[in-house]
């Protein structure tokens, strides 16, 4: 339940990405660190969708691309 209403909604992005995420940091050998071909692997194991697995890393660079452009904001 990602976004703390009780239920998990797998339809709710908020949700589908803490699943993801819990599954991956638990069961997938997921690390920032890993090739991006080692990444898509991790994912594909959640889902076997390539259009998924591409969607999941494109978020997660954005929501890394953010992060860097806040971090950068914060320090000036």
């Amino acid at each position: 339940d990602g976004d703390g209403d009780g239920r998990i909604d797998l339809f709710s992005k908020t949700d589908a990405l803490y699943s993801i995420a819990s599954y991956l940091s638990k069961k997938g050998g997921w690390t920032c660190k890993n090739s991006r071909e080692e990444q898509r692997r991790a994912i594909y194991s959640y889902n076997h969708s390539r259009v998924y697995v591409e969607t999941v890393l494109a978020v997660a660079d954005k929501i890394k691309t953010q992060k860097k452009l806040a971090a950068r904001t914060r320090r000036s």
